[in-house]
């Protein structure tokens, strides 16, 4: 499926929340400044869930709390403590470190399009591919960014937690169903369909956190949008990972997720044998 977007102003129902919790709460005060420089007319209502008041917040987040527990209960409880206005989430995660100015017209219209469609699921960030099918896609879109597709079912991170609008009710059975992040996003209900954008995105922005660490090269990362990094207590991943990380960028410009499509037949061939 593949529609044009309308130009509509910024729905109501809709709020952006930041999934945090005191463990990390460090991350979002990093990353949180970026919001202000880039988004300063973010037309959204917001909001970071943590187990805890935050006193030195700027103001503009408000802060809805939670016991500590796991990531899926905790991010539960905080998203059914927003107030019952909120029909949609724009989720982030606190690791988001936003790099240049937002489209706010763009995601407005995507908010819009997202509800009157009735979507449970619209990721802001286009599906993943391989350079030579993304090319083809990039052709079919540059004259016309502001469309969204279907998700194959078959898609590896089905459920991704790369920023999207989220109806509240779908995010909520699907933090129902159990389990880590990577059981979420690899999950799906069924009769419930999820798309994404299928053009450029309307936001840049780039994880800096991995597995509890810094990446290796995050300084760079704030020296380069002009914002002041502290590490803090946060140990960094150690500079050779970057290495890895392109290698693996490199791998997957070439095969895309064949090889874990292809696991994934093994497996399912396995249980039918069984």
């Amino acid at each position: 499926m593949e529609e044009t977007l309308p130009e509509k102003k910024s729905p109501s129902n809709v709020c952006l929340f930041i999934s945090s919790s005191d463990n990390t709460r460090d991350i979002f005060y990093q990353v949180h400044p970026a919001y202000q420089k880039f988004w300063p007319d973010l037309p959204f209502d917001r909001y970071v869930g943590l187990n805890s008041p935050a006193s030195h917040l700027t103001g503009d987040f408000q802060v809805v709390q939670a016991p500590t527990s796991g990531w899926r209960t905790e991010l539960y409880q905080q998203v059914m403590s927003l107030p019952r206005r909120f029909d949609y989430i724009l989720l982030f995660l606190d690791d988001f470190l936003i790099l240049s100015r937002v489209k706010t017209k763009h995601i407005e219209a995507l908010a819009t399009k997202a509800i009157r469609a009735h979507l449970k699921y619209l990721r802001l960030i286009p599906q993943t591919r391989a350079w030579l099918p993304q090319a083809g896609k990039s052709l079919k879109t540059a004259f016309n960014p502001s469309t969204i597709e279907k998700i194959p079912k078959c898609t590896p991170y089905y459920s991704s937690l790369q920023v999207a609008f989220w109806e509240k009710g779908h995010l909520c059975d699907m933090l129902r169903l159990g389990g880590n992040i990577w059981d979420f996003e690899n999950r799906s209900i069924q009769g419930v369909e999820h798309y994404a954008v299928a053009g450029p995105p309307a936001i840049n922005y780039i994880h800096v956190v991995e597995k509890g660490h810094w990446e290796p090269n995050v300084d760079r990362l704030f020296r380069k949008v002009g914002i002041h990094f502290d590490p803090s207590v946060r140990k960094m991943r150690p500079t050779h990972h970057l290495m890895w990380l392109w290698l693996n960028r490199l791998k997957f410009n070439l095969i895309g997720y064949s090889v874990v499509r292809l696991k994934r037949r093994i497996l399912r061939h396995q249980k039918d044998c069984q």
